[in-house]
């Protein structure tokens, strides 16, 4: 959403709304959504790198550090706060999911993948169809945190490749239509 930010008329409200919603990313602590975010953010330096306001950058990243700090502040005064390199490093014992174990979520959702590749195992089915291929303890996950393969363990390969095309499709379309990169960036991040 934070692309769409860059579209209000004034400065200062597209650095508070942008920093509001980078503030907000931040204490969402999801890998994923960082990384789409530096993917976006590359994205739009590289096609607009002659015209940054630097000025903007700098007040828009300083709005998402207060808010991020401001919020763990308050939070600590209850609870146990891990740090966000404790996250982003996967070092964190406070309920993540380390990299192994993402790494077998997903191998899991591709073997079910390849036992029913048409239409897979039914809506929100993971949990219980991947229950017989678990081989640890306390395994389970309701997804395999990744949508993609989400989409062919519970809905098939076809539905999966669908949805892919659905993408692609989008962006070229955006494209051929002269849509604004912006939303293009926008949409990537869905």
């Amino acid at each position: 959403a934070w692309p769409l930010s860059l579209f209000l008329e004034t400065k200062w409200k597209r650095v508070l709304l942008a920093g509001l919603l980078f503030g907000c990313l931040l204490l969402t602590f999801s890998r994923g959504g960082y990384l789409i975010c530096a993917v976006q953010l590359l994205l739009l330096f590289l096609q607009n790198r002659r015209h940054i306001d630097w000025s903007a950058v700098l007040m828009t990243g300083l709005t998402a550090l207060l808010l991020f700090i401001g919020a763990q502040s308050l939070r600590s005064n209850s609870f146990t706060v891990p740090s966000l390199l404790e996250r982003l490093t996967w070092s964190d014992a406070g309920g993540t999911l380390p990299l192994e174990e993402r790494l077998t979520f997903w191998r899991e959702a591709l073997q079910l993948g390849q036992q029913r590749p048409l239409f897979g195992f039914g809506p929100q089915s993971f949990v219980f169809a991947s229950q017989p291929l678990q081989t640890e303890v306390f395994a389970t996950a309701d997804d395999p945190h990744n949508y993609f393969l989400k989409l062919v363990a519970e809905r098939g390969w076809i539905a999966a490749l669908l949805f892919l095309g659905l993408c692609v499709m989008a962006i070229i379309q955006g494209r051929r239509l002269n849509v604004h990169p912006l939303l293009t960036i926008a949409l990537l991040g869905v």
